[in-house]
């Protein structure tokens, strides 16, 4: 048989426990509710990310049509540039540069030892 003592010992276990239980169950639904913004936003952003994925993948593909050397041929002789292989070519001399100036000679370096 079990003693008046062990019981109450048991039963004062046994609330610690529950109550230890319900806080936790408490705070948890607590935190689900403070955070239940976050997976749409989440959802919402990785969505956003994909669209600007593929937007970047067409304007890369864009890029890479609209700077082919062709069309940048194109766009040159069509603003009135000359292509190299016809435009007209000279030589020309140029003087030499002046030498540099002199740099200020340096003392050698001197090390004196000194014994005690």
């Amino acid at each position: 048989m079990t003693s008046p003592v062990e019981l109450d010992e048991w039963r004062a276990r046994a609330l610690r426990y529950t109550l230890i239980y319900v806080v936790l169950a408490v705070a948890l639904m607590g935190l689900r509710f403070t955070t239940r913004d976050i997976r749409p936003a989440l959802l919402t952003l990785r969505d956003e990310r994909a669209t600007l994925q593929a937007q970047k993948r067409d304007l890369q593909v864009a890029l890479q049509t609209s700077t082919s050397a062709a069309r940048v041929r194109n766009w040159a002789l069509d603003n009135g540039m000359i292509d190299f292989a016809r435009a007209k070519k000279e030589t020309a001399s140029f003087e030499a540069l002046p030498p540099p100036p002199a740099l200020p000679e340096h003392r050698a370096l001197e090390v004196t030892t000194q014994w005690r």
